[in-house]
């Protein structure tokens, strides 16, 4: 059995520090892309609405409505925006400060499961990885920690807070499964992930009350959940989005994207807000045969290196958190980003750390399997600490974060118009058009530069064109959620080119 070590809080002080010592120099960066949109352009952050109207409100992102209900995650946005103002500073800080408090039940999660050690280990590995700079230093990723840390919570009150009455700790796990539903849906994937923890640590002839008890609180969680969604929103689920791929192909691509994301925590090298390099389609059965192979030999080496339970609770953790992001039932237009693996990186955390051979002594003699073992994650570790300092300033301000977007793809166009947007709310025009020009000739069928270099030649007195790339726009995407207001515009520009032509001919 492990000793309990002495002033357990200076051990608690590793991941915490190591953590503001990787995201600190992210605190000053500004809002960027979606926060936009969430925080600056938001009426119900910024004051403006009654805060009780967030929870009848869908998540809009510059107009784009897919039905999410992430009504917490909103109101966590207008307490930064009542205490700072449009000062981003605080708006990082409280993402930083939440990213620690996910730390820190982490340590107390791991602890009561694996022992003090792990525990530590696994914390600090998780503290490491870097696709979470997605999440810490961009605001709007705030919502996965968010989810997370809820999580955490529920599972830590049930399982490891005995000394509360058992009908006040189902009320407190109800209500924190409640808000990790209401940060983001993924929190779903609570329920799978209880039935593992009472299969990792509850005897079998207790599951059948275990699991009558879950059913009861996190089963009411989600039935208010979508109570809340039908009666406020009149929308019981969200909208998917215009999905091109069949789904029989995006079941078979599983094991592919998998990788990718094994990828990304692993060995960090092409970070990326979009990645363009994942594509989905009928001609990559070579790439998902590889991808196939590779992962069986992976899942197959690890789990015959021992037979440690914890190695086996993180790989059924990690597959679990990427369920609702493996694209089985698309919940948005982007197949891949790096803030989808926050929760489940917990689960590669628990089992790399559980690869580590430890009675609870760090220092003791090993032989050169675990020597071996130690030394990979230890790389592993240091090489996401580098990628993290490597990333963080490609997040300092928007014309920095999508200049990095085009130098990792030149052919993007939607990196090419955000740019361009950037510039023309600077007031550089010229330089804005350039870029939204170059977004049509790359997609001649993506509507938002059409929208855009319209403004340009609104504002530079090139009114026909104006109306020819407002037409544009609107054959393009018929259903604009500015139609109304483009249709406006269009004939006014009209009749301003009447009365010019009616001037030149007196």
């Amino acid at each position: 059995m492990e000793q309990r070590p002495k002033y357990r809080f200076v051990y608690y002080g590793i991941p915490i520090i190591l953590n503001i010592i990787l995201y600190a120099h992210g605190l000053t960066g500004d809002f960027i892309w979606d926060d936009r949109s969430l925080i600056l352009q938001n009426p119900y952050v910024q004051g403006s609405k009654n805060i009780l109207e967030i929870f009848g409100q869908s998540l809009k992102i510059f107009g784009e409505d897919y039905g999410y209900y992430r009504p917490l995650s909103i109101i966590s946005f207008a307490f930064d925006y009542l205490l700072w103002q449009k000062n981003a500073f605080g708006f990082h800080l409280t993402n930083l400060i939440l990213h620690i408090f996910v730390i820190i039940c982490l340590v107390y999660f791991c602890h009561q499961l694996f022992g003090f050690t792990q525990a530590i280990l696994i914390s600090t590995l998780f503290t490491t990885f870097a696709v979470h700079v997605e999440n810490v230093v961009f605001i709007s990723g705030r919502m996965d920690i968010l989810t997370t840390l809820f999580m955490l919570l529920c599972l830590i009150t049930y399982f490891f807070v005995e000394k509360i009455p058992l009908l006040l700790r189902l009320l407190l796990c109800y209500i924190f499964s409640l808000l990790a539903l209401l940060s983001k849906e993924v929190a779903f994937v609570l329920v799978l992930i209880f039935v593992l923890v009472i299969i990792a640590k509850i005897p079998r002839e207790q599951w059948k009350i275990h699991f009558l008890r879950g059913l009861i609180f996190i089963g009411g969680s989600v039935i208010s959940y979508m109570i809340m969604r039908a009666v406020l929103l009149e929308k019981l689920v969200p909208e998917s989005p215009v999905v091109t791929t069949p789904f029989l192909i995006r079941i078979i691509n599983i094991p592919r994207l998998t990788l990718f994301y094994l990828q990304l925590l692993l060995l960090p090298f092409n970070l990326n807000a979009r990645h363009y390099e994942f594509v989905m389609s009928n001609e990559q059965f070579i790439s998902l045969f590889f991808s196939i192979v590779v992962l069986a030999i992976i899942i197959f080496i690890v789990v015959c290196v021992t037979k440690k339970w914890q190695i086996r609770f993180g790989i059924l953790w990690f597959f679990i958190g990427l369920l609702p992001v493996i694209n089985i039932f698309p919940l948005s237009g982007v197949p891949v980003a790096e803030r989808f693996l926050y929760f489940p990186s917990i689960g590669l955390a628990i089992l790399l750390t559980g690869l580590i051979a430890s009675d609870g002594s760090m220092i003791k003699k090993i032989n050169l399997k675990d020597f071996v073992i130690r030394i990979i994650i230890f790389l592993i570790a240091i090489i996401n600490i580098v990628f993290t300092f490597i990333r963080i300033p490609a997040w300092r301000d928007e014309e920095t974060f999508f200049k990095t977007m085009i130098a990792q793809n030149q052919k993007s166009p939607l990196a090419h118009h955000n740019l361009g947007y950037y510039y023309y709310r600077q007031g550089d025009w010229h330089r804005a058009e350039i870029e939204f020009k170059k977004a049509i000739t790359l997609n001649p069928y993506f509507p938002a530069p059409h929208a855009s270099l319209g403004d340009i030649y609104t504002r530079t007195g090139r009114y026909q064109e104006a109306i020819n790339e407002y037409n544009n726009y609107l054959r393009l995407l018929p259903g604009a959620p500015n139609r109304m207001a483009t249709i406006s515009r269009i004939k006014e520009l009209q009749n301003l080119l009447n009365n010019a032509q009616k001037d030149s001919q007196k």
